[in-house]
């Protein structure tokens, strides 16, 4: 099979930050350069690096292979050569230097690629599966671009037979347009240019018309033009560069999230090393201050015992010398002859010696001194004990304080939240009676108190409940029997719950996420076991069937299917208790497709757009070309008006339901039956910078000029009758933008200046000023429901359209809607409570819902507007 390939080359323009070359001086010293210092040592030839890598000797010159195989012995285990250039021995080791010794010279490579650079030329090698590896070489036969390693491949596949090589770097400007012009040309037929490509598997290679005719006719070829497959290569390309740099920003937010992440976890290392160090700074504190009690209570004891024994010691020694001298008196007055001495000590003697005969004595001390010492001991040691096991707590009455767990439950905003206690007794086992003494306070993340409220189960387990209003750390101390509880102050997170609305429109499932915020505004996972509940109710408040979903990214989702448009209210429980946020007023709209002979059709060149009194959509299709189309309520085209001009134009409905249509440029005001037919036409000169358009019951013809700040009122046969505002009027209209009419005639013009809405009589004249310059900050197009409210849209950056009563001038609603900002269409209203726009952005219509359901009447339209006592009436309007 012959078949020819393209190289890949790069040319790099002289812009390039990285590789470029400023102009021919530059590519002279590199020649230069490369002459002088990318030659051999010994031939003075230049490096061909792109076939093999010069050898450096011993004394840092480098020669080329030949040259190297010219000055060394042929013996193959030792190596004795003379470098060619300054002629020294290189050295040896035992007069022996093995081959091993002699090092490839990559510096020469690196040299030489880098000036391969700096000349403003970078290829690929196409031989290679990488895609980053650079082409030294080219093949002079089959043009192409190969590195040093496909190369050493292609020599040995091809053959060195009339294979020539040149490297990539030595090629003059005059050899790079011959191969250039080459590489247009098939090789196995030179007379033959490629045109075209070869698409199957085994090939995706140009080829010329020959070869297609001759090697690509088999089955598995698929043969097509060359430019188109290379437009389709390119645009292919451009979306993977696309999707590299999409790739490229999520790498780089990953790094940034891993150094985050890292210096996160070297601040908690740090807090974490500081909070044991003070930790254990108060346990030896209060260790301490155990031993010195202990110490005390051992000292004390000891004391007592040695003054008991010692007064024991005393009276014992007195005792005895007391005995000894009534023996000695005794045995005196036996050995007298006088019986009278006798007489008078015995009475004395016998007392003294029964009193000592009927005493009871003890050889050991006094029995009081040691239990008395032993029980200030076994006291001191069981304190101790205590201590030792819960840092200086001790226990006080049957229930141990320190050994009390606490099971704190996940706390979020506006939800009363609880934190269990469980008692455990002094021998470990958990209370399982009431009746102690618990306290509790919390502090908020602003230093402020809490209420909290201790409920006893009566089953050793107690309930702390309270109510939080601040996101943030709660500090919450707990007391047992007067005594803290262990690892106190209990910190305490507490979260705002969130919700986020996805999908609102009927054509998808909407779902509602529900996720926690800290307090500085970021996500925080939410638990899985959490008790959500809800339930949706339609604008008919009709009950549709919901899901609850529990996503691994740490949020909740209710998922539920609407298929009405309007307002549909979600509330969401939490173990069976709403939450103080809901119900939640979920937007829903519908989009609609528009299709135009039966192929989707997107609006993107619409000038303008109305909607009749029966739901027809007219739009104004005049920029690329003249006609306007007619949409039903569901985007299906029933008809096409042809118009003469082409161009920007304005378009709106009268009370007929004709379509009239107002072109600026040319000047000139038609009308047009749904069906196609013309039934007005006339001038109108005076326009200069028309904004808006409108057509009163008596077919007057209603012109709002920005420029000129007016109204230019045309009567119904074409001619000029009145002008309101402007420079000789005395009602100034400011920077009018928008006007619309209502069922009355009566005239709506939205200021841009004051942010108003100006109402005038139909004769002109000026009835009052709807909203405050404070209300509306961007205004934009004004419209007035048959119903007897007023749309306004604001045009910022999150358009909203504000539905206004039209007796009382308040703002009943605000409705988000889609879209670009900029663009001053009317809204059109349709006649079941509902106004569409135009989303220039994804090229359909969506259709909103300004008005509520009435119960009562069971239809809408019926806003619901607020009263003083907080009820809600309905007002209906015409």
């Amino acid at each position: 099979m012959a078949h020819c390939g393209n190289g890949l080359n790069h040319k790099v323009s002289s812009k390039d930050k990285f590789f470029s070359k400023s102009d021919e001086t530059s590519n002279s010293h590199i020649a230069e350069f490369r002459d002088k210092h990318l030659v051999c040592a010994g031939c003075k030839q230049r490096f061909v690096t792109s076939v093999y890598t010069p050898t450096l000797l011993p004394c840092l010159h480098s020669v080329c292979p030949t040259c190297f195989d010219a000055s060394t012995s042929k013996d193959s285990e030792t190596l004795c050569t003379v470098c060619p250039s300054c002629k020294q021995q290189v050295p040896s080791t035992e007069g022996v230097l093995t081959r091993n010794s002699i090092s490839p010279d990559f510096h020469i490579d690196y040299l030489a690629e880098y000036l391969g650079y700096t000349e403003g030329i970078v290829r690929l090698c196409e031989g290679c599966d990488s895609l980053t590896k650079l082409a030294t070489a080219c093949c002079s036969n089959c043009i192409r671009f190969l590195c040093k390693e496909c190369l050493i491949r292609h020599q040995y596949t091809v053959g060195y037979e009339n294979q020539h090589f040149h490297e990539v770097n030595d090629l003059t400007k005059e050899d790079w347009e011959v191969l250039s012009r080459q590489q247009r040309f098939c090789v196995v037929h030179q007379s033959q240019a490629l045109t075209l490509y070869c698409t199957g598997e085994a090939c995706n290679v140009p080829v010329c018309l020959s070869c297609c005719k001759s090697d690509h006719i088999s089955e598995g070829h698929n043969i097509e033009d060359l430019s188109s497959v290379v437009e389709q290569l390119k645009a292919e390309l451009k979306e993977l560069i696309i999707m590299s740099e999409r790739q490229t920003q999520l790498l780089e937010e990953l790094l940034q999230n891993i150094d985050m992440v890292t210096q996160k976890l070297t601040c908690n290392a740090e807090e974490a090393t500081h909070q044991i160090k003070a930790l254990f700074s108060r346990c030896r504190k209060v260790l301490q201050q155990r031993e010195e009690a202990l110490l005390k209570a051992v000292t004390d004891a000891h004391t007592k015992m040695q003054l008991g024994l010692k007064q024991q010691k005393d009276d014992t020694k007195t005792m005895l010398s007391n005995i000894a001298v009534m023996t000695d008196c005794a045995n005196t007055n036996n050995n007298l002859n006088s019986t009278v001495s006798v007489a008078r000590v015995q009475n004395k003697l016998e007392g003294f010696f029964k009193e000592v005969a009927n005493g009871v004595f003890y050889p050991l001390p006094l029995a009081n001194s040691c239990i008395d010492f032993t029980y200030k001991h076994n006291e001191a040691l069981t304190y101790l004990d205590y201590a030792v096991k819960d840092l200086g707590k001790v226990a006080n009455g049957d229930e141990v304080p320190f050994l009390t767990v606490v099971s704190p439950e996940e706390s979020f905003v506006n939800q009363e939240s609880t934190v269990r206690l469980e008692m455990t007794s002094l021998n470990g086992e958990r209370s399982t009676k009431g009746g102690t003494t618990v306290s509790a306070k919390m502090t908020t993340p602003f230093n402020e108190n809490l209420e909290c409220t201790v409920v006893d189960n009566l089953d050793g387990s107690y309930i702390i409940r309270y109510l939080s209003t601040d996101p943030g750390d709660h500090l919450l101390y707990v007391e047992v029997c007067h005594e803290p509880i262990r690892e106190q102050p209990i910190t305490i997170p507490v979260y705002a719950l969130c919700t986020e609305i996805k999908g609102e429109n009927t054509d998808e499932e909407c779902m509602v996420e529900i996720y926690a915020s800290d307090c500085n505004g970021k996500r925080q996972p939410l638990d899985k076991d959490l008790k959500f509940s809800a339930y949706v109710l339609d604008p008919q408040h009709e009950e549709l069937k919901t899901q609850i979903y529990y996503y691994p990214y740490g949020y909740h989702g209710i998922v539920f299917r609407p298929d009405s448009i309007g307002e549909h209210k979600l509330t969401i429980q939490l173990n069976n208790v709403p939450l103080k946020s809901s119900p939640i007023m979920v937007p829903i709209h519908r989009i609609i497709a528009c299709r135009l002979d039966k192929k989707p059709f997107f609006l993107e060149n619409i000038s303008g757009m109305t909607v009749t009194y029966m739901g027809k959509i007219f739009l104004a299709d005049t920029i690329q070309n003249e006609r306007i189309l007619g949409f039903t309520g569901h985007g299906e085209c029933f008809t096409k008006i042809k118009t003469p001009y082409k161009g920007d134009a304005l378009i709106t409905k009268d009370r007929k339901e004709n379509l009239a249509l107002l072109f600026p440029y040319r000047q000139v005001m038609i009308f047009y039956t749904q069906k196609g037919k013309q039934v007005r036409f006339f001038d109108t000169p005076q326009v200069v910078n028309p904004v808006s358009i409108a057509v009163t019951s008596a077919e007057e013809t209603l012109i709002l000029e920005c420029l000129s700040s007016s109204v230019l009122v045309y009567n119904s046969a074409g001619f000029l009758q009145t002008t309101v505002g402007g420079t000789n009027h005395a009602l100034s209209l400011g920077y009018p933008i928008s006007m619309s009419l209502d069922s009355r005639d009566n005239i709506y013009i939205s200021n841009k200046t004051g942010g108003t809405i100006l109402n005038l009589t139909w004769k002109g004249d000026f009835k009052r000023t709807i909203g405050l310059p404070e209300t509306f900050n961007q205004i934009g197009s004004v419209d007035c429901t048959p119903d007897g409210y007023i749309l306004i849209h604001e045009e910022k950056l999150s358009q909203v359209v504000y539905v206004v009563s039209r007796r009382s001038g308040n703002v009943l609603r605000t409705i988000d809607v889609h879209g670009i900002v900029g663009f001053l269409e009317h809204l059109g209203v349709t006649p079941d409570g509902c106004f569409i726009k135009l989303d220039r952005k994804k090229g359909c219509l969506r259709k909103y819902r300004y008005a509520y359901y009435s119960p009562r009447r069971q239809t809408y339209p019926a806003i619901a507007t607020s009263t003083a006592d907080g009820q809600n009436e309905f007002e209906v309007v015409g």
